[in-house]
């Protein structure tokens, strides 16, 4: 197991990239806080996600394009997003 070198005094950097789709919106934000208390103030995250109104159905994106259902296939569907317009706050 990994442990943070010094814990809350060192500022970190956070690479979660191809993670939030596979996990519920509970999920994320749970990581989210979780990284929001393992770093010092001006550590940074980066990290990929899907608007959660792609997930609307009749929508021209993911999870209903062609690389989504490739991954559902694998029983590893997109389950989860998050609305651009919220996601200041969630973070």
């Amino acid at each position: 197991m990994l442990a943070l070198a010094s814990g809350k005094d060192k500022k970190a950097f956070f690479s979660w990239l191809g993670v939030s789709v596979y996990l519920t919106r509970q999920a994320n934000l749970a990581a989210l806080r979780a990284v929001a208390t393992c770093g010092a103030p001006g550590s940074e995250l980066v990290f990929t996600y899907i608007d959660q109104a792609e997930f609307a159905q009749n929508t021209s994106q993911a999870p209903h394009n062609e690389n989504a259902n490739l991954v559902a296939q694998t029983a590893e569907p997109w389950i989860s997003g998050f609305y651009q317009d919220d996601i200041v706050n969630d973070l």
